[in-house]
């Protein structure tokens, strides 16, 4: 019953730690193509659209 258990546990943390890692490197992605868009906008020279909120 015990030895179930921390199997368990240990799947549940292997789980969490791949899902975060997985998460980090998603995130790292996003913020590189944002720059590079922002980099390839700025050379076309197109602007980005002023948009105000009320």
């Amino acid at each position: 019953m015990t030895s179930g258990t921390l199997f368990l546990a240990i799947a549940y943390i292997a789980m969490i730690g791949i899902i975060g890692g997985w998460t980090w490197k998603l995130l790292a992605r996003v913020g590189e193509l944002s720059e590079r868009l922002s980099a390839a906008e700025s050379t076309l020279g197109i602007s980005q659209p002023n948009v105000e909120e009320e």
